[in-house]
């Protein structure tokens, strides 16, 4: 008798099994790329979501001083960041924004050297293209998602597909792995 039970919820194992590798192959895999020349990048505010979403909040920054001021020909040495805490902030900074893991504060004058940099700057073009999250804040912020050389898109690719980016002045298509020599 136990026998028989134990036969029973063994077939009932494989057939929840069967079922759910049925489910998986007719659920894509879902993939962000940007279709747009210039590169793959998050806005600031798709960046806030990202980082609150994973738990982790990403504080970025700008330059406002530097260190050498060839215009001008001033070598002072004083270089100073701030952090932006708002969109239109974000929308005014200009083209270099540096994000990082951790607050150093409203102004700083430096962002860090060397290992301790590596620890806490947050580099958007790490974080995997089919990570959930990412598909989650791309779908919710649509083209507010866009950063700003970037027009992000989801493209779905069948399951079990071995994919990769291939990538032309920043424009992305997906594309399924092959093999090749030279």
């Amino acid at each position: 008798m136990e026998q028989k039970i134990n036969q029973v919820n063994k077939t009932k194992q494989i057939k929840k099994s069967e079922e759910l590798i049925k489910a998986l192959e007719n659920k894509p895999q879902r993939i962000v790329i940007n279709v747009k020349h210039g590169g793959f990048g998050l806005s600031w505010k798709a960046l806030q979501l990202y980082g609150k979403l994973i738990g982790k909040p990403i504080y970025s920054y700008i330059q406002t001083k530097y260190s050498k001021n060839y215009l001008q020909g001033i070598e002072d040495g004083q270089e100073e960041y701030v952090r932006i805490d708002t969109e239109e902030e974000a929308e005014n900074a200009g083209l270099t924004r540096y994000d990082l893991t951790k607050d150093l504060g409203k102004k700083t004058n430096t962002l860090g050297t060397g290992k301790e940099q590596s620890t806490y700057w947050f580099h958007d073009d790490d974080i995997a293209r089919d990570d959930p999250i990412l598909i989650q804040v791309v779908e919710k912020l649509k083209d507010k998602a866009n950063g700003q050389y970037s027009k992000l898109k989801i493209v779905d690719v069948p399951y079990g597909v071995k994919w990769e980016i291939g990538e032309y002045d920043g424009w992305e298509t997906v594309e399924e792995v092959h093999r090749s020599w030279n």
